[in-house]
């Protein structure tokens, strides 16, 4: 955490479980990781701080046309 992140309660958060990651988060987060240790290395320490909330498939669905070229 950051110093001052006590003044806005995120240190108690965190403490308390209330904080937690997905894995696209992860993905993003660790995106530009030396090596994979590197990686896993971070996600452990990140989940040290932060818990892991699953995403279901669905999320990533998009609808039909939700991206389309300019």
């Amino acid at each position: 955490m950051r110093p001052g992140a006590e003044s806005f309660g995120w240190d108690q958060a965190a403490s308390a479980g209330l904080l937690a990651v997905c894995p696209v988060t992860e993905l993003e987060f660790f995106y530009s990781a030396r090596s994979a240790a590197d990686r896993e290395r971070g996600i452990a320490d990140l989940r040290a701080v932060f818990g892991c909330v699953p995403v279901h498939d669905r999320a990533f669905t998009r609808g039909p046309g939700t991206c389309r070229a300019s």
